[in-house]
């Protein structure tokens, strides 16, 4: 006697890979969510850590770009107390003159480090900056570049009387 086996359905087959594609489909549906919630927006992180970035941005850029953003931002970059650096390397006389006005006089009590290159083409206004310079509570380096010598002695004749001031570099090129 000879028994035929049964073939096994393939529905019961296709209902498990069914289930099975469910089950990776909705995982993967639940990891695309979490990939989404995990999503930050530069808004949403913490005052400390907004300021340690821009720390290693110009601070020039970041008043440029944050300034006037929004209200948060805004008292961000007034109402902080950290120390800023300004580098006033290669830039115009309207440019210089706004962020004289806009950043340099309104941080004077803040700024630790400044940068000054070739300002001496603009005669009237370096010397307006030299004597706010002596005001700088916080200015500990003073860097200038490429600044003629008939003018260094000046400033440095001045720069005597700063007691804040303990770092004083003058890069000179010859052309």
């Amino acid at each position: 006697m000879e028994q035929i086996k049964r073939h096994r359905s393939n529905s019961y087959d296709n209902d498990d890979e069914s289930d099975r594609r469910k089950k990776l489909q909705l995982t993967t549906v639940e990891n695309n969510c979490l990939s989404r919630e995990i999503i930050t927006y530069f808004e949403h992180l913490s005052n400390e850590l907004i300021y340690e970035i821009f720390e290693f941005l110009d601070y020039f850029r970041v008043y440029k770009a944050f300034f006037n953003l929004n209200e948060r931002f805004h008292s961000l970059l007034t109402n902080s107390t950290l120390l800023i650096q300004i580098n006033l390397s290669s830039i115009s006389k309207s440019v210089l003159q706004r962020y004289y006005k806009d950043i340099i006089i309104r941080n004077r009590h803040r700024i630790n480090l400044l940068r000054l290159s070739n300002l001496f083409i603009y005669d009237d206004f370096a010397f307006l900056l030299f004597h706010k310079i002596l005001k700088f509570r916080r200015l500990e380096t003073l860097i200038l570049d490429n600044i003629e010598s008939y003018c260094l002695e000046n400033l440095l004749y001045q720069l005597t009387s700063s007691p804040f001031l303990s770092f004083f570099i003058n890069h000179y090129f010859c052309y």
